[in-house]
């Protein structure tokens, strides 16, 4: 029967139809809201999507900055160092630090770090109200200036001149200026190791008495008066006044001032050089209880080639050499004396 068998069809494709929606039905998760969230969480922004372009103008940007990072270190470096001085000259205004009250005969507590021993060759001994020897002859290059001797009042070396090094101070700045013949041997030292491949450049000589005091202040003021005394001389105590001392640093400015710059190539050339200049490392490693001051490899001291190379050979302190040669060193300043009055 033809009509039979169109119905028969109809219900055949109705069941199938039927249970292919039953099929797909059973597909479809439950209503819940929490369902998928997990999923949600893969799926990152659009605007957190790598812009390949944007990642190439971004490392553009850093090579740029890295572009003469060396020079500006350098420049950041001395500016810094620059600026401590101009804080201190600040902070000096402001703060007083008041000497020991110690007495005649006794010395500051930072003395204690010190050779007990007198080891200058004065012949008449004058101390300050501190209880500081006072030098007799600030002019000698192997004058000693530290926690224990001080320089006379007003003490101004009269031979001055402009270092013809370069420099990370303006002309016409006093730390440029050292006494004459150790300004020349400066000069023949920087050549020297540029000729060696080191660049070398100078960041304080000479310091008048007031600069000093400003510096001083000023560290106290960062680190307390006991800190202080390690890395900074009281005012009338620094080599720097004398204008036989410089401190010197790599051009790069790297470790300026600070003692990883005797592990650079700068600070170990002049380790095994500054001698042959006249000039020794003041302040050696592991010498702090001889100098009263913490490791300076920067530190240049002038005190002629002579004693600079017996220092240097013998793995000296001045302090120690001072000591050793006392009675040779006041015989030759009594000969001196002898010439001058005869």
């Amino acid at each position: 029967m033809p009509g039979g068998n169109r119905m028969n069809r109809s219900l055949i494709m109705l069941v199938l139809f039927t249970s292919l929606f039953t099929g797909l039905a059973a597909c479809v998760p439950p209503s819940n809201p929490l369902n998928g969230l997990d999923q949600l969480w893969d799926v990152p922004h659009p605007s957190a999507q790598p812009d390949e372009e944007a990642g190439k103008t971004q490392n553009r940007a850093s090579d740029d900055l890295l572009e003469g990072t060396e020079d500006d270190r350098a420049k950041d470096s001395f500016a810094k160092e620059d600026d401590l001085q101009k804080n201190a000259a600040q902070a000096g205004d402001k703060n007083e630090v008041r000497e020991p009250s110690t007495g005649k005969g006794s010395h500051p507590s930072s003395d204690e770090k010190t050779s007990s021993d007198d080891t200058s060759p004065p012949s008449e001994k004058k101390q300050d109200e501190a209880g500081r020897i006072i030098v007799d002859d600030p002019l000698s290059y192997m004058v000693l200036v530290d926690h224990r001797h001080a320089l006379p009042e007003g003490f101004e070396p009269p031979d001055l001149v402009e270092a013809d090094i370069p420099f990370d101070k303006p002309s016409g700045d006093e730390r440029r200026l050292l006494r004459e013949q150790a300004a020349r041997a400066i000069e023949a030292l920087f050549q020297a190791a540029q000729d060696d491949g080191v660049e070398l450049i100078g960041i304080s000589g000479y310091r008048s008495y007031d600069l000093q005091a400003s510096i001083f202040a000023y560290q106290v003021q960062k680190k307390g008066e006991k800190e202080a005394t390690r890395v900074s001389a009281r005012p009338g105590t620094s080599e720097h006044q004398t204008g036989l001392a410089i401190d010197v640093a790599d051009k790069s400015g790297k470790c300026l001032l600070e003692p990883c710059f005797g592990e650079m190539p700068a600070g170990q050339w002049l380790k095994a050089h500054a001698h042959t200049y006249g000039f020794i490392i003041r302040y050696p490693e592991d010498g702090e209880a001889l100098t009263g001051y913490m490791y300076e490899p920067w530190h240049l001291r002038y005190v002629g080639k002579e004693v600079a190379t017996t220092i240097y050979e013998r793995g000296d302190t001045l302090e120690t050499y001072l000591k050793d040669n006392r009675r040779e060193l006041i015989d030759r300043q009594g000969d001196a004396q002898s010439r001058q009055n005869p």
